[in-house]
Order: structure tokens, then C-alpha cells, then sequence
């Protein structure tokens, strides 16, 4: 079987499609697309993540919208992804399913370049039915951000306690969940109303905010932890991308920027906030949701700032 460069005939579809019949075939139509640049380019890299999809071939001309364009599909995609991927690619789309693992590993190999492709994300479980959406699954998701506000105070720096638990769950199969263990190491401790920070050198000027975050993932993912690590410009991810810190007043007041929405909470302030997302990857959709709770925002003189070590403190019942 042979499709170089995509260059297969209608004519010979019929055994094109014959031969995706077997694993033989399916391997040797997925190792074709490693070695043609223009099967590859096809789609977006995004769009191969997402949607689980490799294209396989003929490639028409791009004015003939009608001539069929196949890809190998996971086998546990969502039916609907095809008709999602044709409306928004404006062309017909035949969609073979392959060997699960065998498409995944095209996609990993040929459009996983990078990390941190952001997916896109969408408000209903039925998202593959609603209008824009085949569009959408073409591009990377750019998080809509207010303006960034940043204005410490320069005698001042802010430090921040939060936890963050994140459930995700594949809503179209079960999904057995991958286990990790984090770092587990404390940052700071407010001991007898003053922060005492756990390292060794006090923070640099350019360091305007020292965040502790305590993880906790359920679901398909399963890891905990604790952290911390010093910021010295926003915006601060807080978790790709749908929370972030986007400003930083005088006084010490924080704005988080929650998915769609912000809110700003002053020192001494606490809050508990959730948000949840759907989206699409290796053409089957998650849920995920995210609570956030601020523990605790301190804005504290530079100079009286105390260095220790948690061993010292670790009795301590403050924070």
C-alpha cells in the first residue's frame, strides 16, 4: 500500500480503505504520514491532540471540497468528533478507526514538538454539537486575561498560601488514573504573627511575591504536593491556563483571574472558588473542576522578614 505524499487516487480509495482494515495496514498508512510533510501539515497539531486524528490521504485540492480527506481515528473517540472536524476543516471527512495506540503514537511523535499545547476548553458536556466548535478545535485556546496590574510596593513583598484540587474525569470511559507524588516542602509559616520564610537568603528585590501552593489531583490524574516558589512578574499560573494572577496592588491585594471571570481579595482575606471546563483530547471529553482556596495573603516589611528552618518551626500552630 502506498499513499507518499498523500498522493492517492480516488480510484484506488477502495483499496486504500481495504487495507486500513488490518493492523498491518494502519501501521503502514501512520509510519507513510512520519515521512510526508504535506499529510502532516494537513492539521494542526492542536487539532491532532485533540481530536485523536491523523490524516492519511488523498489530499485534494483545496477548492475540491468535496473529494474526501481520511483520517485514522483512536477507536475511543467520540462519534461526533468527526463532524465536528468536517465542519470545521469545510471539507468531507472519511474517518477510519485504528489502533488506538498506534494513533496515538503517530500523534506523539509527529505533533508533539513541545509541551503544553493548551487545549481548548468549552462550558457544556455536549460541546461537539454546538455550533463553532469544529472551528475552535483547529486552534490553540489564548486565555483572554483583563489587563495586568502590577504595582508592589517596593519596601514590601506579599506571600501567598493556596491549595488547589483539581478532579478530572473522562466522561466517555472509564479511565484508570496515573499516580505521582509532588514535592512536599513548606515555603514559609506565619510563627507568632510574623512570616518566617524557609531558605537560606532573603528574597531578591526583583521578587515581589512568594506563592505556596498545596496540590491535590483526583481522578483520572492522582499526585499531591506542596511548594512554593517566588515571582518576580505577572501574570502567575497558578494552573494552565484557566487561573492566574493577574494583579498585585500596593497594599498587598491580589487579583486572580478565574477562567472567566476575577476577583480581588486583600491581605487578611480568605476565599474558596471553583471552576469548571470541558474539553477534548485524543478525541475523547473531560471534566475537569478546580478549587481553589486562598488561605491566607500577608503583605509584610522586607526587613522583618525572618529566616529559618521548618524543623525549628514545624510545631508551630499559626499557619
Amino acid at each position: 500500500m502506498s499513499n507518499a505524499g498523500g498522493c492517492i487516487t480516488i480510484h484506488s480509495m477502495e483499496a486504500f480503505l481495504k487495507a486500513l482494515e488490518s493492523t498491518r495496514g494502519q501501521k503502514a498508512a501512520l509510519e507513510a504520514v512520519e515521512k510526508s510533510q504535506r499529510l502532516r501539515e494537513a492539521i494542526a497539531p492542536i487539532t491532532a491532540v485533540a481530536c485523536g486524528v491523523v490524516p492519511l490521504g488523498p489530499l485534494p485540492a483545496a477548492d475540491d471540497t468535496a473529494a474526501p480527506l481520511v483520517m485514522a481515528v483512536t477507536q475511543r473517540a467520540h462519534p461526533d468528533v468527526a463532524a465536528a472536524l468536517q465542519d470545521g476543516l469545510r471539507r468531507r471527512i472519511e474517518v477510519v478507526r485504528c489502533d488506538s495506540a498506534l494513533v496515538r503514537r503517530t500523534i506523539e511523535k509527529v505533533y508533539v514538538r513541545r509541551r503544553g499545547l493548551n487545549l481548548q476548553t468549552f462550558q457544556s458536556p455536549d460541546f461537539l454539537g454546538e455550533p463553532g466548535t469544529g472551528k475552535k478545535l483547529l486552534c490553540e485556546k489564548v486565555e483572554k486575561l483583563p489587563p495586568v496590574n502590577c504595582a508592589p510596593a517596593a519596601d514590601r513583598i506579599v506571600l501567598l498560601d493556596v491549595s488547589l484540587h483539581s478532579i478530572l474525569i473522562n466522561i466517555d470511559r472509564q479511565e484508570p488514573s496515573d499516580l505521582g507524588v509532588g514535592p512536599s516542602e513548606l515555603g514559609f509559616k506565619i510563627v507568632g504573627g510574623r512570616p518566617v520564610l524557609f531558605q537560606d537568603e532573603p528574597p531578591a528585590d526583583d521578587e515581589i511575591l512568594i506563592v505556596q501552593r498545596a496540590c491535590l489531583y483526583d481522578g483520572v490524574e492522582h499526585a499531591h504536593g506542596i511548594g512554593s516558589e517566588a515571582v518576580e512578574t505577572l501574570p502567575h499560573v497558578l494552573h494552565p491556563t484557566e487561573i492566574q494572577i493577574v494583579g498585585l496592588a500596593p497594599d498587598g491585594s491580589l487579583t486572580f483571574h478565574l477562567y472567566d471571570h476575577c476577583v480581588t481579595l486583600a491581605p487578611g482575606e480568605e476565599g474558596r472558588f471553583e471552576v469548571e471546563y470541558y474539553y477534548l483530547r485524543f478525541g475523547m471529553r473531560y471534566h475537569r473542576r478546580l478549587i481553589l482556596t486562598v488561605r491566607g495573603i500577608w503583605c509584610v516589611p522586607r526587613d522583618g522578614l525572618v529566616l529559618g528552618r521548618f524543623a525549628d518551626h514545624a510545631d508551630a500552630d499559626d499557619i
